[in-house]
């Protein structure tokens, strides 16, 4: 139905505007830490976020979504 669709993309847009809230601050402390040190060690934040990406993507094989309900002729 159309609310559960809402509903989702609603979710969505709150859990993506929670990892920018978290994600932003936490990817310019990693930048600020590193910067003193090698020049190797400036690419640390990119691979934290590959990283997570990497785990998001993972995550993401365990969910699936059935049609059960649904009606191909609508």
């Amino acid at each position: 139905p159309d609310h559960s669709k809402a509903s989702f993309y609603a979710a969505v847009a709150i859990l993506e505007n929670i990892g920018h809230a978290l994600g932003d601050p936490m990817m310019q402390q990693i930048f600020a830490a590193v910067m003193g040190g090698p020049v190797f060690w400036l690419a640390t934040p990119f691979f934290f976020a590959g990283g997570l990406y990497m785990l998001a993507g993972i995550f993401t094989l365990f969910f699936r979504v059935d049609n059960l309900g649904a009606k191909i002729d609508e």
